[in-house]
């Protein structure tokens, strides 16, 4: 980019100035910017979803292992992020995830790059790939079970997978055997508090919500449905 100056010297200088301050900045955020694989948790997409949703994003961090973040947004417009703010923002986020910490957006721009050198997507960070289809039950299992607490993984990574498996028909169960193990009961709740936590009564059905995903797992494992959900929190609300 060209630049033509035309007025005071004085004039002139400033400008030199603000551009050498704005060059600095800039180089200061890409020395700051995340690389790497970065898988958020659902507090994390939610953090972000709310930071994009601000008037005035500025700047948002996330931890390295995807589970903290922080951000800072301009309430009335013409706010631009500097060098100290960056690193306020990074140590704000280091001090709550007890993580490394990198910047993930400036403004509405997603600066974090993958292994490859691309730059994320929006949409890759708030709805990570699909298993594939070829993926094998055996495979899906590796994925989605836990051998440790002989249960679904709790791990965020782990939800597109355990949703993958139970459309497919298999339950934790089966998994569990695959690992020559007896699956554990998680939840030693009764259907009325088991249903209000696994059944959605805005959408009426199970609940798409990842916290819900084990709750609903213990339901189909008793046997009920969304519909019986449904009629239980209707008659006790």
């Amino acid at each position: 980019m060209r630049f033509h100056f035309n007025g005071p010297s004085f004039v002139k200088a400033a400008l030199v100035a603000t551009l050498s301050v704005m060059a600095l900045s800039a180089c200061q955020t890409n020395s700051r910017a995340g690389k790497g694989s970065l898988d958020l948790s659902y507090d994390t997409k939610r953090g972000l979803q709310a930071y994009m949703q601000e008037t005035f994003p500025t700047i948002f961090a996330a931890s390295t292992n995807g589970k903290g973040y922080s951000y800072y947004y301009c309430a009335t417009g013409g706010c631009r992020g500097t060098v100290s703010t960056y690193q306020k923002v990074l140590d704000k986020c280091e001090q709550r995830s007890k993580a490394k910490c990198r910047l993930l957006a400036i403004s509405r721009n997603i600066v974090w790059q993958k292994d490859n050198g691309e730059t994320y997507t929006l949409e890759e960070l708030q709805n990570p790939p699909k298993p594939r289809a070829s993926l094998g039950a055996m495979a899906l299992c590796e994925k989605a079970y836990d051998k440790k607490s002989h249960y679904w993984s709790t791990d965020d990574a782990a939800n597109p997978y355990i949703s993958e498996i139970q459309k497919r028909g298999f339950t934790v169960d089966f998994c569990a055997k695959l690992n020559n193990q007896v699956a554990v009961p998680r939840f030693d709740i009764g259907n009325i508090a088991l249903c209000t936590k696994a059944f959605d009564k805005d959408s009426q059905k199970w609940s798409t919500d990842s916290s819900a995903l084990p709750y609903v797992t213990e339901a189909e494992m008793r046997g009920l449905t969304s519909n019986f959900c449904a009629k239980l929190t209707t008659a006790n609300s």
